[in-house]
């Protein structure tokens, strides 16, 4: 089952992430969760609880009598409430995963939830180290903003943090200057900006480095166009059809064309690959591929259906582990900000560039969770693009294999750009 929010819910979903920038997981009630208060542990919530340590549906045997309860709280208008939460499995033959909500018809009889409102699960870290369970109502008896500050704790976010340390330098730099180019006489080169604003920031240029300042934010002098591709990274073959066929690794994404190739015009003689992957409701192909999130194995397959005696099965023929895709998403996109720079004067073999930094803006890394969510939904895809000779030595191109996003919804993953007042 889907868990879209909607607009207004995305609203506050962004909200949360600016004081709470964990991963978290959503559930839309239904009558019959609410009637029978034995709802389904979908995939984002067992990740939620099992990646924090709180609980491991593996280890648990059947029956309600051995399951675990966490202690969570409710945070609601202007208020916490202690509710437990019981995670457990089920006495039948596929061990479904189950988890309760304390007195969830009482609280819907109270008008604290109600049918059909969406509710956002999150893990926090408190004061004393302890990880705790919460969740909230997006749809109703949203906590206020006091409520919100004194539960996460103003020090909860570094980023936060890490922006007020930084606005008193950058309110100097974007009220002063014009500066001259870092590097000296010459025309303006499409870093030189850049590299001018990092050095009056104090930053000596370094490509190896991570963030800017900290570790934590990233300087970026562009502004944040509509994105479309997201990052590369290369999948895994092992233990799928492609590693059966190529026993060397390095040559697998050129042996996953050729399986899985067709003929084209564009590459008369060779097997093209050139397809975009959504999910199984809606694949965007007709080769038979598209994606699925296995929250157990902790991994994003690349799945394609094939037909076997007569009848259809859904093969895995590649992954990516789901901790190699945030470290990529949150590399390529970290919290970034993002500098308007005007030239003021033109550079020359005589003359020295000048520019002056007018605005600055910030956006956040995006959240693995809502990642993961959009590719369940179709709105992030995988693009593959590559050709190779059918058989014999590999010999062909490939043009970078891309996650990318449907650009009606990088607002959603990345939020809207914020403008500093300094």
């Amino acid at each position: 089952m889907e868990f879209i929010p909607s607009f207004d819910e995305q609203k506050k979903i962004n909200d949360i992430y600016k004081i709470y920038a964990g991963q978290y997981s959503l559930l839309r009630l239904t009558p019959t969760m609410v009637i029978k208060n034995n709802i389904d542990a979908n995939g984002s919530l067992r990740f939620l609880v099992e990646a924090n340590g709180l609980i491991n549906y593996a280890d648990m045997q059947p029956g309600g009598a051995n399951g675990v309860t966490l202690p969570a709280v409710l945070l609601s208008c202007d208020e916490t409430m202690p509710v437990n939460i019981k995670f457990y499995m089920v006495t039948n033959a596929r061990g479904d995963r189950r988890f309760s909500i304390e007195r969830i018809k009482n609280k819907v009889q109270e008008q604290v939830f109600s049918i059909d409102d969406m509710l956002y699960f999150g893990v926090h870290r408190q004061p004393n180290g302890e990880k705790q369970l919460f969740l909230l109502d997006l749809s109703r008896n949203f906590p206020s903003d006091r409520l919100l500050g004194e539960y996460f704790g103003k020090d909860a976010d570094q980023l936060a943090v890490a922006l007020e340390q930084l606005k008193p330098r950058l309110a100097a730099v974007i009220h002063g200057g014009p500066y001259k180019n870092k590097k000296g006489v010459g025309a303006i080169k499409p870093k030189d900006a850049g590299d001018t604003f990092e050095w009056v920031m104090g930053l000596e240029t370094n490509n190896d480095r991570g963030a800017d300042y900290h570790g934590l934010i990233e300087y970026k002098t562009k502004r944040s166009e509509t994105r479309n591709t997201l990052f590369t990274v290369r999948p895994h073959f092992d233990g799928t059809p492609v590693a059966e066929y190529e026993p060397n690794d390095r040559n697998r994404v050129s042996a996953m064309q050729r399986l899985y190739g067709y003929e084209s015009d564009k590459h008369p003689g060779q097997k093209s690959l050139y397809v975009t992957i959504g999910d199984e409701l809606r694949p965007a192909n007709h080769h038979g591929f598209f994606l699925a999130v296995d929250y157990d194995a902790k991994r994003v397959n690349l799945m394609h259906k094939e037909k076997e005696g007569g009848k259809e099965k859904s093969v895995v023929v590649a992954y990516w582990p789901m901790a190699e895709l945030k470290d990529a998403l949150a590399k390529k996109h970290p919290s970034t900000l993002w500098i308007v720079a005007v030239t003021v004067k033109q550079g020359s073999e005589t003359e020295i560039a000048e520019f002056k930094f007018t605005h600055v803006s910030y956006t956040r890394t995006p959240q693995f969770s809502t990642f993961l969510s959009m590719i369940e939904r179709g709105v992030v895809t995988y693009d593959w693009r590559g050709y190779t000779t059918p058989y014999g030595a590999y010999q062909g191109k490939n043009h970078g294999n891309a996650w990318r996003i449907n650009p009606k919804y990088t607002s959603e993953l990345f939020g809207v750009a914020k403008e500093l007042e300094l």
